[in-house]
This record gives C-alpha cells, sequence and structure tokens, in this order.
C-alpha cells in the first residue's frame, strides 16, 4: 500500500510539474526559416564570388605559365595561342575533318595524352563532341600545316567534370599542335 501511495505521488508530480504546450507555444520554439528568395539571392551571390576567385586564379596561373616559357600569345575566342609555324595549306572549316599531332598537358605540368601514345588524333567536326570547345573553336582558324601551342582556359576545355579519364575537373589545358591533314 505504501509503495502505491509513493507511485501515486511521484506520477502526480511529474504530471503538476510538466507544462501542456498548444499549437501557438510550440510556434516560439520552431526555428525560424529564412525567406527562400534572400537565401537563393545569398546562394548566387556566393556563387559568383567563387566562380570569380577562380576565375582570377586561373587567369594569374595561365598568366605566369606564358611568362615562364616566354610565349608570345594572342587570345583568339578565349583561347591562349601561338603560331610556331605558319602553314600553306587548305583552311579548316565547321565542316573539315583534321588530323592532328598533339600533346595535351595539365598547367601544372602533369602529361596526360599524345600523338606517340595514343596516335594521331582526328576530330570530324560536326560530329565529335568529345573534343574541347576551345580547341574547335581554335582549329577554325587554322590550316594545314599550322603547328601552335595553345592554352585552354577550364571554362572552354572539359569545364567542371573532367573528361572522365585523364583530364580532371576545372583543369586549365595546354595543346602543342600540328596540322597534319585537312578534308
Amino acid at each position: 500500500m505504501k509503495r502505491l501511495i509513493v507511485y501515486i505521488l511521484l506520477v502526480s508530480a511529474f504530471v503538476s510539474c510538466g507544462k501542456g504546450y498548444n499549437e501557438s507555444e510550440t510556434d516560439n520554439i520552431k526555428p525560424k526559416q529564412d525567406n527562400s528568395k534572400s537565401k537563393k539571392e545569398k546562394n548566387d551571390k556566393a556563387l559568383l564570388n567563387i566562380n570569380k576567385v577562380l576565375a582570377e586564379k586561373e587567369a594569374t596561373q595561365i598568366k605566369g605559365y606564358i611568362e615562364r616559357r616566354k610565349w608570345k600569345m594572342k587570345v583568339v575566342e578565349g583561347v591562349f595561342i601561338e603560331k610556331t609555324r605558319q602553314g600553306e595549306g587548305r583552311a579548316i572549316t565547321d565542316s573539315s575533318i583534321v588530323k592532328l599531332e598533339y600533346t595535351l598537358d595539365l598547367i601544372t605540368g602533369e602529361k596526360l595524352y599524345s600523338s606517340s601514345k595514343d596516335g594521331v588524333k582526328t576530330i570530324r567536326f560536326g560530329v565529335s563532341g568529345t573534343e574541347p570547345v576551345g580547341l574547335l573553336h581554335i582549329l577554325c582558324t587554322m590550316k594545314m600545316g599550322d603547328e601552335a601551342n595553345l592554352i585552354i582556359p577550364s571554362y572552354l576545355g572539359y569545364g567542371l567534370y573532367g573528361d572522365g579519364k585523364k583530364v580532371p575537373a576545372h583543369a586549365t589545358l595546354v595543346y602543342s599542335i600540328k596540322i597534319v591533314d585537312v578534308k
């Protein structure tokens, strides 16, 4: 009997000490949520700042690379180019089939691909969707026999994802190319 009385007293003590909450009172303890529009604007601004910093870093890296090699490059459609040999052959158009000898390195110096290991590269304009857009733009300004050094910023290269093989995301590409055939 004593146990029952003690048990009833304990239960009534817990019940009387607890405060019952109604729906309006619980609103005060819920975390406040940001206005979705202002949150989106904050995210957009943060992404723009990140992209700006990455672009400035890449531009500084490219400038330093060019200066160390004493290349005399110009910018054509966002791609840095130095022609090392002027060809005399057929001009490349947006419907050409182009064969080129090449090396592809990262701006960090890491060697990725080369025609000496991987064979002469054949690019069919309008069909091949795996080449960096920057390379395709520059090729349309060249002709058979041209040789050039190229630096392709990441946004004109393989972008956010890389090529899925050797080229990593956000990679600045350095090509050395020689146009060996144009059809």
